[in-house]
């Protein structure tokens, strides 16, 4: 060990240049953010639970740990998922991407990225860089540092593994390197459900440093509606190997799991590779490091249908100059991306939100869909209408190509009765985009009916954002067959609910509204919240027909969005907030002071009340101040209060969940968010910066023991009390609070809103506010915004100059040539 020491002392850390303070908040326990490289550090291996990324593009997906764990898929991850990982069982985070070191002198060996082997933490360094696109793992023990990249290159359906090892010893190191890719190209149903039959059938050769696996993949409910796939999965790297393992079995050895396998603890690939095996692509490479020096190996993991164009994607990304292309590819992608928005404000952890890490989640979950995440296996639907269709609301700014193929997914799946399926698993976009048909894959339960209103809120976003009305011509196909036009599927939808009104006057549930754990027993109970989520739907198609001006269509319904608010006020409103649902059987009311036991004010209507644009402001005020009241906690607003403590089926699932958890009475993220937006809406931007802030993992950076779940991107849930572990995170990164956080920070907070015309400018902003600035891109042109607050306001735009002149209202217009630059001042004055 002389000359090799690794120590990590307090001392080493502040030398080697580690902040103790960013954007003037402390450095926690395990790590910081870096907005320079717009980067989260890790900077401990042993979290409280993996932190997770996103590395992917169009064709192809990677989950990936802070130490290299997770999974991929190509196109599809339930039938083409490349790599086995085995989510929530114990030892967590197995398997991954595993490169080991093996000492030929000493026999000693550990892991590039510190998992799976796990030296001590004392002897070990380690620093993970979370990125945008990629992972940047370094850990130094023993005398060698080993830097490991993780990126998915944009136009390739590939991850690439790019090692650099370093000998900081003063003496020469010969070490050997083995690397472990468990396949599972089989089908993630398979691998759950008939293992057995997946080593039948595995198919895995090796053949001059590449390992290429082909084994079928049956798609379908039964053997007689089996479609076969034949993908090929291939492991290579751009260095001649030592050795090969292709059985992980005989890698591992009997008895051993990932930290001690036999193969790296004698130093002797087995050279093994045969069909009937579990297969894996382990490449062993011998190294010759003089004190200093630096050598790096790329390994490849990719799929494909043939060899042919693989063999040649292999050969390009063989090439040093190739890989670094990629890379830098990537980068610029992120920085087009992120370009849509940027903003300055006195808040330096709201900036770190709203420029980086936001925008990225929107744009990870809308592509990634509902499917594989942190905590699903990915094994059944990859959309649902309402999450995908949400996503559409910010995405439609951050990538609007991405958001037009979700809307044109989304209109493959009504139904010819109007309702849309809730949960299903589109083909990949180019086979569907060739289809004028919708196959089986379109059919499923469609009966959870706040979807209904969804459909023209987020069609009308994409079209205010891109002006494409176009689209509303377009025909999209029925999950039973025939064609209708866009524009006529949101309104068959929107007909669905005023037709299934109760004798409230507001609309039934249907299986459940947004919140899945109320699902009454009568199917006709009417939902609070579908009416408010009307009125926002009815206010969408008002938009739309008066931007194609049919005056019928719009007057219609305008008149239906009244008589719907007539209704809530007159049967909703519960003196201090308002109701949650009318039971179809009993006469019973949820969300009502009357109710005894639990369940006396849900969040959703309080905060709906002031987003639908309907109801009486003052008494969407007032729902809002009692929602503070009863449902605040130290990380946000719970859902509901008292939480259900036990199952009663006349009001469905909820009491089968926990007291605290998820939708039983947690921190939901999504409804915190709304309930940032109604603060803003109703022009209480203290209120709306304060609920916004509550609720956003960057505030609990120095709580990680407690939260558990990444620092850098929003859970589904904070849970509450009574449970044992308040403020502890679960469901991350797969959460419609994503898009609602975007929407909430530059929409409502910041008050920059798209429309048919122009750009809205309309803040709401915390009164101690001086001001801020902000770049917004649209209708390709940039918008450089400034706002002023001289007397200390939340709201109130009293004037607009748009390039140097005064204009009336509080729209900038748009721009008369793309491409051109908008300079924006606004002044707040009441």
């Amino acid at each position: 060990m002389s000359g090799c020491h690794d120590g990590v002392s307090a001392s080493r850390q502040a030398a080697a240049g580690r902040p103790a303070l960013v954007l003037g908040y402390a450095m926690a326990r395990y790590g910081y953010f870096d907005n320079a490289n717009r980067e989260y550090v890790i900077t401990h291996p042993a979290l409280p639970q993996s932190w997770y990324n996103y590395i992917r593009n169009d064709e192809y997906t990677a989950l990936v740990s802070h130490t290299g764990g997770g999974t991929s898929f190509w196109k599809d991850p339930v039938r083409l998922r490349l790599l086995r990982y085995k989510f929530h069982l114990a030892p967590y985070d197995r398997p991954g991407r595993y490169v080991y070191i093996r000492d030929r002198q000493s026999g000693r060996y550990w892991s590039a990225t510190w998992a799976p082997v796990q030296t001590p933490l004392h002897r070990t360094r380690f620093e993970c860089r979370v990125g945008l696109g990629y992972n940047r793992v370094t850990t130094r023990y023993d005398g060698v540092e080993a830097e490991m990249l993780y990126f998915v290159p944009p136009d390739d359906a590939l991850e690439i593994w790019h090692l650099t090892l370093t000998n900081r010893c003063r003496r020469r190191r010969k070490l050997r390197t083995f690397s472990y890719a468990e396949w599972a190209v089989w089908g993630v149903l398979r691998d759950l459900l008939n293992i057995d039959n997946a080593a039948a059938c595995a198919r895995c050769r090796y053949d001059d440093g590449v390992f290429w696996h082909t084994t079928p993949n049956d798609v379908g409910a039964s053997i007689g509606t089996s479609k076969w796939v034949f993908p090929i999965g291939y492991f290579t790297s751009d260095a001649q190997p030592a050795g090969y393992d292709g059985s992980r079995d005989h890698f591992l050895g009997v008895g051993r799991d990932e930290s001690r396998p036999i193969v790296v603890e004698r130093g002797r690939p087995s050279n093994l590779c045969a069909n009937g095996l579990y297969p894996l692509g382990g490449l062993a490479h011998d190294w010759d490091l003089a004190p200093g020096e630096s050598r790096t190996i790329t390994y490849q993991l990719g799929a494909g249908m043939s060899k042919g164009p693989l063999r040649r994607r292999i050969q390009k990304y063989r090439k040093p100059a190739a890989v670094q292309a990629a890379f830098e590819k990537l980068q610029r992608i992120w920085d087009e991306r992120l370009s849509t928005f940027q903003a300055r404000t006195p808040d330096g952890r709201f900036d770190t939100v709203v420029n980086i890490w936001n925008p990225y989640q929107v744009i990870n979950v809308t592509a990634s869909g509902t499917g594989m995440s942190p905590v699903s296996w990915g094994a059944g639907s990859s959309m649902g209408f309402r999450d995908s269709g949400q996503s559409v609301l910010s995405a439609a700014a951050l990538d609007p190509p991405l958001a037009g193929r979700t809307v044109r997914i989304l209109s493959h799946v009504q139904h010819r009765d109007g309702t849309l399926t809730k949960n299903f698993a589109p083909p990949p976009w180019e086979e569907l985009s060739r289809s004028r048909s919708t196959a089986a894959w379109a059919l499923g339960e469609s009966g959870f009916l706040d979807n209904q209103a969804w459909y023209p809120i987020f069609v009308n976003a994409y079209l205010k954002e891109t002006g494409r009305l176009g689209l509303l011509k377009e025909k999209f196909p029925f999950a039973q067959g025939g064609r209708r036009t866009l524009l006529a599927k949101m309104v068959l939808a929107m007909e669905v609910l005023w037709n299934r009104r109760g004798p409230h006057g507001l609309p039934a549930t249907g299986h459940a509204d947004w919140n899945d754990c109320l699902n009454p027993a009568s199917k006709d109970s009417e939902s609070v919240f579908n009416a408010m989520l009307f009125c926002a739907g009815c206010r969408a198609l008002e938009e739309i027909f008066a931007e194609l001006k049919r005056r019928r269509d719009t007057k219609l319904w305008a008149s239906r969005r009244a008589k719907m608010a007539r209704a809530l006020e007159a049967h909703a409103w519960d003196g201090a907030w308002y109701r949650r649902m009318f039971l179809a059987k009993g006469g019973r009311i949820l969300g009502s002071r009357r109710s005894a036991k639990w369940g006396r004010i849900f969040l959703e209507p309080q905060v709906w009340a002031g987003l639908c644009g309907a109801l009486n402001p003052a008494r969407a005020c007032r729902a809002m101040d009692s929602a503070r009241r009863t449902l605040s906690t130290p990380f946000g607003l719970r859902l509901l209060a008292p939480p259900c403590p036990g199952f009663e089926r006349e009001v469905g699932s909820l009491g089968i969940l926990n007291m605290g958890f998820k939708e039983n009475g947690s921190v939901y993220s999504h409804a915190n968010a709304w309930a940032a937006c109604a603060e803003a809406a109703l022009g209480r931007g203290d209120l709306a910066f304060q609920t916004f802030m509550d609720f956003q993992p960057i505030m609990r950076n120095d709580q990680a023991e407690v939260r558990e779940i990444e620092p850098y991107v929003l859970g589904a849930q904070v849970q509450a009390e009574p449970f044992i572990q308040p403020g502890r995170g679960r469901n991350p990164w797969v959460t419609g609070s994503a898009t609602w956080t975007w929407l909430a920070a530059t929409q409502y907070i910041l008050g920059i809103r798209p429309e048919y015309h122009g750009l809205r400018i309309d803040p709401c902003i915390p009164a101690g506010w001086a001001g801020f600035t902000a770049t917004r891109r649209f209708r390709g042109a940039f918008y450089d915004i400034e706002v002023r607050n001289p007397r200390r306001l939340c709201r109130g735009v009293s004037r607009l100059r748009v390039d140097g002149r005064e204009v009336p209202g509080a729209v900038a217009p748009l721009p008369a040539h793309p491409g051109r630059r908008v300079a924006v001042e606004a002044v707040l004055e009441g």
